[in-house]
């Protein structure tokens, strides 16, 4: 199941408060992973840190970023779309959420 930014991002913010988001329609990602600079990830829902996000967004591609918690500085990223949450959250309770998610999409 693939799943453009814009639908995701409707249905995070029914669960979180979102601090940022730019999201359209032209990216499509499948399953949710948890960021690594030793996998490519391109292509998918990628949750990372604010630690990692400038790192995540030079190697990453068509994806979904989804930022945990809000970093300090300014993130551009004009190859991925991107959520930003207002307040750090649990990586198992968002995992979760974006599996009940995926799940809407497949039944």
């Amino acid at each position: 199941m693939k799943i453009n930014g814009a639908m995701l991002h409707y249905h995070i913010s029914e669960y979180f408060d979102i601090a940022y988001a730019k999201c359209g329609q032209e990216i499509y990602a499948r399953s949710p992973v948890f960021y690594s600079d030793f996998f490519n990830m391109d292509g998918h829902i990628v949750l990372v840190t604010s630690a990692d996000i400038h790192p995540c967004v030079q190697r990453v591609r068509n994806s979904i970023l989804i930022c945990l918690d809000k970093p300090d500085h300014p993130v551009g990223s004009s190859f991925n779309d991107l959520i930003i949450l207002n307040d750090p959250m649990s990586s198992k309770m968002i995992l979760n959420v974006l599996m009940h998610i995926l799940e809407l999409f497949d039944e």
